[in-house]
This record gives structure tokens, C-alpha cells and sequence, in this order.
């Protein structure tokens, strides 16, 4: 048996047109980590996603002010 890919190799070999070990995926979680986190922030967000074995994607939003 061949090891897991990591996140970022899986989606990689699906943007080039290949194979992964398995799909993709990226539930949508917002609502999951308000009513049990209290928060929806990106590292509860990356916490959840190593605990589910999913693949964690991040959005930025450039109108985002500092």
C-alpha cells in the first residue's frame, strides 16, 4: 500500500490532471464550528480539518481590512 498523499500533493495532482489517493474534499464547516467551537475562525478551522482528515482550504479576502 502506497502512503497518503498530503493535502497539498492532492490537490496538486488534481489540478495536474491525475489520480489522487482520494478525492479532494472540503466540507463546508462554518456552521459545525459555531455551534461546537463557539467560533469559525481559520485556526478552528485547521483544527477541525486535521482532526477530520480533510483537506483544509483557505480563503483570503483582499477587501479584508488590518
Amino acid at each position: 500500500m502506497t502512503p497518503a498523499m498530503t493535502s497539498h500533493q492532492r490537490l496538486t495532482t488534481t489540478i495536474h490532471h491525475q489520480e489522487p489517493d482520494r478525492v479532494p474534499i472540503s466540507p463546508r464547516y462554518y456552521d459545525y464550528l459555531l455551534g461546537v467551537e463557539g467560533c469559525a475562525c481559520w485556526m478552528h478551522y485547521l483544527r477541525f480539518a486535521r482532526q477530520m482528515d480533510i483537506d483544509p482550504i483557505i480563503t483570503v479576502d483582499a477587501r479584508a481590512h488590518n
